[in-house]
């Protein structure tokens, strides 16, 4: 994963939790949901702190996205 406040990518293990084909009649892109797995808590918090920004400047995508606690 490549983070615009990290220097560099690092990597890290996931698994998809969830995927959504395209679907014109209820206007949904395709993507999919991963859950990253053996998280540091330093990657954990810029993971964190990115996905935030995301929400704030796309507030009608962040809204569709179930968050899990």
């Amino acid at each position: 994963i490549s983070l615009p406040d990290a220097a560099f990518p690092f990597d890290l293990t996931g698994k998809v939790i969830r995927v959504s084909e395209f679907d014109n009649a209820q206007n949904q892109v395709p993507g999919m949901g991963i859950e990253f797995v053996d998280v540091d808590e330093e990657k954990q918090v810029r993971i964190e702190r990115f996905v935030e920004r995301l929400r704030k400047e796309l507030p009608d995508a962040a809204a569709e996205v179930p968050r899990k606690a």
